[in-house]
């Protein structure tokens, strides 16, 4: 008794189905940044397109994704971007936007956080700083961060220096040197 045995030679072709096609039926895969879009009412429409603000795509993806709270997209549209600290990503979501006066973020936060009573944010908008106390000698006074103070010395004296001092987060930059400057006498 013979035994036939029968092979069977499977050929294996890529499955196109979750691919873009083209009017001619061939897979169009897109370069990334771009997804294939398919127009309901011209063929002539069909092709591939960039993705939209704050979405990415890789070669060959059918779909943009967008990018996490706190980033956005490069021009490319090929990778999402953390905000830099002292940004949030604005309302239409299309761009890094510096957070508004006394208000201050962190690298990639989605949101910009107020600064509390007493503190103001620094120009970055990347921390909130300190004012200092300035005595008047009769009374303090809380001067914000970066005001810059005149210095004069009592009568008869004179600055040696700078006659200006910083407020810096809290603290004053260092005071001038009052001097008497007069004749020397033998």
């Amino acid at each position: 008794m013979a035994w036939l045995v029968l092979v069977a030679l499977v050929v294996m072709r890529p499955s196109y189905a979750s691919m873009a096609m083209d009017p001619g039926g061939a897979p169009v895969l897109c370069p990334a940044g771009q997804y294939f879009m398919v127009s309901m009412e011209s063929s002539e429409h069909n092709g591939c397109v960039p993705c939209r603000d704050n979405e990415i795509s890789a070669a060959g993806d059918e779909n943009c994704s967008p990018c996490n709270e706190g980033s956005t997209s490069n021009q490319k549209h090929t990778e999402c971007m953390a905000c830099r600290a002292g940004t949030y990503r604005n309302s239409d979501m299309s761009r890094c936007e510096l957070c508004p006066e006394n208000h201050f973020s962190e690298k990639g936060a989605g949101e910009c956080m107020q600064c509390q009573e007493m503190s103001t944010a620094n120009a970055q908008r990347t921390e909130c700083v300190t004012g200092c106390d300035l005595d008047l000698g009769y009374a303090l006074e809380n001067r914000p961060h970066g005001e810059v103070v005149e210095v004069t010395c009592v009568a008869g004296l004179h600055t040696v220096g700078p006659n200006t001092i910083t407020c810096d987060n809290g603290q004053w930059s260092p005071y001038p040197t009052c001097l008497a400057i007069g004749k020397i006498r033998k």
